[in-house]
């Protein structure tokens, strides 16, 4: 289980490294209404994996 979440994880940051790098992708995401909800759930996945990746480090960091 935990690969699957950290392969979901990693594709949403992929992601986000080819909508930096591309502006010819950022032009087809604000024309594009499905792919800015597909955009607005990588931003949630990615952020989502950001906070329980820290909340995992401080609870480690205190309970050890």
């Amino acid at each position: 289980m935990r690969r699957v979440v950290f392969g979901i994880w990693f594709l949403s940051m992929f992601y986000f490294i080819i909508y930096a790098f591309m502006p010819g992708y950022k032009a087809l995401v604000n024309q594009s209404g499905v792919l800015s909800i597909l955009h607005a759930i990588m931003g949630i996945i990615l952020m989502g994996g950001l906070f329980i990746y820290v909340v995992t480090g401080l609870h480690h960091f205190f309970t050890r």
